[in-house]
């Protein structure tokens, strides 16, 4: 089978999507299976992935490519808008020259608007090439500038509701999404995040030394959708508790401006200063030797809707690093994580309990966090390993192509 996937994500790092088929086209080559990766965005690929030999870049054997034609982050509004619609048809003629030339069996779509998957799918139905969308996320409206009435917001709100419906099939990252789109007689799979769980953590026989402080980190995006706000507040109050800890903070919010407001939080305030340490950007190769020397890692994120329809990639992330894990109570994280056995699982939207929380695993012992890990680690893999979800979903894309074939006869 000859599979191509398509969206708005970075590849092979750089963002939540671009490792999900980061994973995703590994294991699916593992099972003998051809990917080719198309990227929407405008960024330019590794320099180490170029073959000079093809001359073109390819990751692991994955033949991989993006828009570079044209800048698209201008301040001007509608030039950085004009210029988007561009990268979205070259990625178009980029799947239609592929499809010429390799045979494109079936199509997997990342994205979030129809003003990117329309020459996408309009490609696609030209040559009969069965389209499978992955369906991850449901915006809030607060994460566009001007909310409801901004353009991309309408978009979205149409992609989701309508487009999403005709298309050949559809992976859901979530329960909420899988109970909305049963409504439709489409073909559907209920995919998490997924992961990789190589390396088993080892529990130590000996009993560490006390006398150092409990390091705390998160990694990600740190602005609403992660609750960010609420995690700060959470690590202040934990901070007047005399905790002995530090927390690590490793992220770019892009242009949001919410870590710029953050690092203006943590100055103003001694006791946080003296707590957290940001640490900026880092590179997503790097992340897992950094966090896997920290005690417990953590996530906040907020009770609403976006929340409820998306599953984060840390969740996979944090398990797989063998380190208990502090989250809030939203969509199908109880699913996956389970109170004080893989780590601890409160209500969202409460920053005191948050910090109750840390405490209370701060106050394990070194022994009892690490067999938490170890059990983080274990369900992790049990549920999120991308090995796994790569045959259910070879399967699925082979149930497609089926019908779509009958129902060209």
């Amino acid at each position: 089978m000859k599979i191509a996937i398509v969206g708005g994500f970075l590849f092979p790092y750089g963002d939540a999507a671009g490792a999900r088929y980061r994973l995703l086209a590994k294991s699916l080559k593992k099972l003998n299976t051809e990917v080719y990766v198309i990227s929407q965005l405008p960024y330019v690929p590794r320099e180490d992935d170029y073959n000079i030999e093809n001359d073109n870049y390819e990751f692991e054997g994955i033949r991989y490519e993006s828009v570079i034609k044209r800048e698209t982050t201008q301040k001007k509004y509608l030039t950085s808008s004009l210029n988007l619609i561009e990268a979205y048809n070259e990625s178009a003629k980029s799947l239609e020259n592929l499809i010429k030339l390799e045979g494109i069996d079936i199509i997997l779509y990342s994205g979030n608007f129809n003003i990117a998957f329309r020459s996408i799918f309009k490609v696609a139905r030209k040559y009969g090439v069965p389209v499978v969308n992955d369906v991850m996320e449901w915006f809030s409206s607060f994460v566009f500038h001007g909310g409801a009435f901004h353009p991309l917001s309408w978009d979205h709100e149409y992609y989701m509701r309508v487009i999403n419906k005709r298309v050949d099939g559809l992976l859901v990252i979530s329960s909420y999404l899988e109970k909305y789109y049963k409504k439709t007689s489409l073909p559907l799979l209920r995919v998490p995040s997924i992961g990789e769980f190589n390396n088993l953590p080892v529990v130590s026989e000996q009993k560490k030394d006390n006398n150092y402080p409990i390091k705390i980190g998160y990694y990600g995006t740190p602005s609403i959708k992660d609750g960010i706000y609420e995690m700060i507040q959470a690590i202040n109050i934990l901070s007047e508790k005399k905790c002995d800890f530090k927390f690590y903070l490793a992220g770019d919010d892009g242009r949001s401006g919410h870590l710029k407001k953050v690092i203006e939080i943590v100055n103003s305030n001694k006791l946080l200063s003296e707590k957290i340490v940001i640490m900026g950007k880092i590179n997503q190769e790097d992340i897992p030797v950094f966090f896997s020397n920290c005690d417990i890692l953590i996530l906040t994120r907020p009770n609403m809707r976006f929340a409820k329809a998306g599953f984060p990639q840390k969740i996979p992330e944090y398990m797989s690093l063998g380190k208990p894990i502090v989250v809030t109570d939203v969509g199908d994280i109880s699913m996956y994580v389970r109170h004080e056995v893989d780590g601890l699982i409160v209500k969202p939207n409460n920053p005191l309990i948050f910090a109750n929380a840390l405490e209370e695993l701060i106050n394990y012992s070194d022994n009892d966090r690490e067999k938490m890990g170890l059990s983080a680690w274990n369900r992790g893999k049990n549920s999120f390993e991308s090995e796994i979800h790569s045959k259910r979903i070879l399967d699925f894309f082979s149930t497609i192509i089926d019908n779509k074939m009958k129902k060209n006869v």
